[in-house]
């Protein structure tokens, strides 16, 4: 969100993703994009979106925030405007099928907003376009996974010479 940061925090101690939600079925795809991406230990947290900002306002705001909004967004929008560093990836969930929603909270700086029901590739296609766009790099572990595919692609190149 373009925001002014309120933490002056190193990246490297930020957490790399978090996410939101009360939503058990979002909550399931929400694990799956993280998998998908390589992101370790990203379980989402159950909470809505007011104890998210509580819990937002007491830490660094990670790289990638995922949070459902549920039905009421632009209120939940500016609730997190409030407590998110400004270079943080923000994607959104909610309920609201809307396309001046969607172009309203593209125009606050918001990465993407997702109408639920959601799936687990759906978020992860989401969050691998907006992670392209900002200068965070992937996840380390969809990273160091890519080398290794990339070294044993190379090493049976080799034995086939």
């Amino acid at each position: 969100m373009k925001i002014q940061s309120r933490h002056q925090v190193e990246h490297d101690h930020r957490r790399p993703i978090l996410a939101f939600t009360t939503d058990p079925m979002a909550a399931v795809a929400m694990n799956e994009a993280a998998e998908l991406e390589g992101f370790q230990d990203a379980n989402p947290i159950e909470a809505s979106i007011d104890q998210a900002v509580e819990m937002l306002a007491e830490m660094p705001t990670p790289i990638v925030l995922i949070a459902d909004l549920g039905a009421d967004v632009l209120a939940g929008v500016e609730k997190l405007a409030a407590v998110c560093d400004g270079d943080s990836t923000v994607i959104l969930l909610g309920t609201e099928n809307d396309v001046t929603l969607y172009r309203t909270l593209i125009n606050m700086g918001v990465a993407d907003y997702l109408l639920k029901p959601i799936t687990g590739n759906g978020l992860s296609a989401s969050i691998k376009a907006a992670r392209a766009q900002s200068n965070h790099p992937p996840a380390p572990a969809a990273t160091a996974d890519t080398s290794a595919n990339a070294r044993a692609h190379e090493a049976v190149l080799a034995r086939q010479l």
